[in-house]
């Protein structure tokens, strides 16, 4: 069917996208819509390659569009969540209300992704990245403990960077 072809070419696009090749991961995702225009996962694999070139606030605006219909896989939701922080913390020109709106937005797709898969380390990985990016550091350490305790190796310096903002919390 037409639906399970573009889940097909989304599967091959978050191949592509997994291996840094945006160009090709854009090529499945929009040979994806082409078949289904309604599918979330197209706009999520949209957003994840804007986020990955620096683009997060139009990743923002393609997550939207996923969330409008109806995405539901936990990891993307977490993503999600993640994408809305950084648009966030990173468009200058929006205002404070705006900033918190996101935020709690944020807080929401990552509760829901949690509440989904409540075992998967990197949902809260990820959570702990965004509460870090907002400045909330304790918070951002609760979730490490989690992440870390479900087995979650965090990448690159994120916990230097953590701990150059607050020492590691005592078990």
């Amino acid at each position: 069917s037409r639906d399970k072809a573009s889940d097909a070419f989304v599967d091959q696009g978050i191949r592509y996208y997994k291996a840094d090749n945006y160009a090709a991961a854009m090529r499945r995702f929009n040979q994806a819509w082409l078949l289904n225009p309604n599918n979330p996962d197209v706009f999520w694999g949209y957003g994840m390659v804007f986020h990955d070139e620096g683009n997060v606030c139009e990743a923002k605006n393609m997550i939207d569009r996923a969330i409008t219909l109806k995405l539901s896989k936990p990891i993307a939701l977490a993503d999600a969540g993640r994408i809305y922080t950084l648009c966030a913390v990173s468009n200058q020109s929006l205002d404070s209300a705006t900033k918190q709106q996101y935020f709690a937005t944020s807080e929401e797709l990552y509760k829901k992704a949690s509440s989904t898969s409540p075992n998967n380390d990197y949902i809260h990985g990820s959570w702990a990245t965004a509460y870090y990016w907002r400045g909330d550091y304790a918070r951002s350490w609760e979730m490490a403990a989690k992440a870390r305790a479900m087995g979650f190796a965090f990448p690159g310096q994120f916990l230097n960077l953590l701990r150059q903002k607050m020492p590691e919390p005592s078990p």
